[in-house]
């Protein structure tokens, strides 16, 4: 009997890909924000603020799997 079971680096990559979609198409969002953008827009502001966020996720999940690769699973 197979296992339907989903390994650490089949979901960490699974994750990297869905951010990377996100990411993808907030950078559309970002780049077709109409100008000129004030300072305090707060719709641009929290885009930005989630690309961030994003970013960061990537950069964590880059290090997990760094991780996983090191200690050979």
């Amino acid at each position: 009997m197979q296992s339907n079971t989903t390994t650490p680096e089949e979901c960490l990559e699974l994750a990297k890909a869905e951010l990377n979609v996100a990411r993808k198409i907030l950078a559309k969002e970002i780049s077709s924000y109409p100008t000129p953008i004030a300072v305090c827009d707060c719709q641009f502001n929290y885009l930005l603020g989630q690309r961030q966020k994003i970013a960061s996720a990537l950069a964590v999940l880059d290090a997990e799997t760094t991780e996983l690769i090191q200690k050979g699973h």
